[in-house]
C-alpha cells in the first residue's frame, strides 16, 4: 500500500488478480479468479506514524465481488489474549523462495502453518516455515477458516501476524 522508504508514498495503479495457478504455454499467468481494481483503501493511522508491524493491514474495497466467484472467509476477533494461545493455525500466500518445497517465481499459492505460539494486544507468533510471499496472506483458523491475522513477516526470526481487531471488523461491517 505504503512505502515507507519513499517517504509513505502510495502505489498506485495495482490490480488484484486472485488465485494465481502457474502459466499458460506462452508463459502468461492464469488465475483462477477475474482482475479486478479497488476503489477505497483502510488502513490504521498508527502506521501512517510508526512503520510498526502491530499496525501493518489495510482492508480494500474491491470494484468487483470477486468473493461470489471464488468463495469468502470470515474473519474473527478474540477480546482476550490467552483465548488464541496454541490455537492451530494455516497460513496462505504465494512464496517466492526456492529453498524447500516452494518454486523459486511464486506462481502458486500455498499453505502451512502449525499454531499460535504467543499473543499480544495486536499481534501474535506462530510456528509454521514461510518464507517470502506469505505476508499479506490471511492467517486462518483451521477448524472453520475463519481469519485470525494478517502475515507479516519474520519478526526475529518468528512468523508474526497482526490480528483481526474490532476497528476492522467494523470497518467491513460499515462497508454494508
Amino acid at each position: 500500500m505504503f512505502d515507507k522508504n519513499n517517504g509513505n508514498s502510495a502505489f498506485k495503479n495495482w490490480t488484484i488478480y486472485p488465485g494465481c495457478n502457474g502459466l499458460d504455454g506462452n508463459g502468461n499467468p492464469i488465475y483462477y479468479g477475474t482482475a479486478c481494481g479497488w476503489d477505497k483503501v483502510y488502513y490504521s493511522s498508527k502506521w501512517m506514524e510508526t512503520h510498526s508491524d502491530q499496525y501493518d493491514w489495510a482492508i480494500c474495497v474491491l470494484q468487483s465481488d470477486v468473493g461470489n466467484q471464488l468463495g469468502w472467509l470470515g474473519i474473527q476477533s478474540y477480546g482476550v489474549n490467552s483465548e488464541m494461545n496454541n490455537l492451530p493455525v494455516r497460513v496462505y500466500g504465494y512464496p517466492q523462495d526456492a529453498n524447500a518445497e516452494f518454486y523459486s517465481d511464486a506462481r502458486y499459492q500455498y499453505v502451512t502453518g502449525d499454531k499460535i505460539t504467543s499473543v499480544g494486544d495486536r499481534y501474535f507468533r506462530y510456528s509454521g516455515s514461510l518464507f517470502h510471499g506469505f505476508s499479506g496472506g490471511p492467517i486462518v483458523r483451521t477448524s472453520d477458516n475463519f481469519i485470525v491475522g494478517i502475515h507479516v513477516g519474520l519478526v526475529w526470526n518468528t512468523p508474526t501476524g497482526v490480528r483481526i481487531t474490532q476497528e476492522m471488523i467494523d470497518i467491513i461491517r460499515n462497508l454494508r
